[in-house]
């Protein structure tokens, strides 16, 4: 699974994606990226598969 992680830290934002990730890893993701919600503004983390992109978790209200 390809999972890329949005997040605006207040001055921009930062886009990272990661590939293999399944079972343990994309929960210890999942924990992480919650984590980050009292530092950043808004957040937002997408599978990624083909043109396909499904919201997984996201958080604060999300600027385009």
């Amino acid at each position: 699974m390809v999972i890329q992680t949005r997040i605006h830290d207040g001055i921009n934002v930062k886009t990272r994606t990661y590939r293999e990730v399944y079972g343990i890893n994309y929960n210890a993701m999942r924990i992480g990226f919650y984590l980050q919600r009292s530092f950043c503004k808004w957040g937002e983390m997408i599978k990624l598969k083909g043109t396909e992109r499904t919201v997984l978790a996201s958080f604060g209200k999300i600027e385009l």
